[in-house]
């Protein structure tokens, strides 16, 4: 399997940063140029964006009770 294909895959079962992606893609075994490739792709397509996700996980914590009351 290519790095894009795992990095879709990833993707599909949760929502993550490109940097989370970059090390689960690394752990794999893939060179780095093809990661940096597969990103690239992801957010290009639009299903990696790193501001939405801090978006999202500052919502999600400030649900749970954190951050300024």
């Amino acid at each position: 399997m290519t790095a894009k294909l795992i990095a879709l895959k990833l993707l599909s079962i949760k929502s993550r940063s490109s940097g989370e992606l970059r090390k689960k893609l690394a752990l794999r075994g893939f060179p780095l140029e093809e990661i940096d490739q597969a990103i690239d792709e992801c957010q290009r397509l639009g299903y990696l964006d790193d501001a939405e996700e801090a978006k999202r996980r500052a919502a999600a914590l400030q649900a749970r009770g954190y951050g300024p009351h």
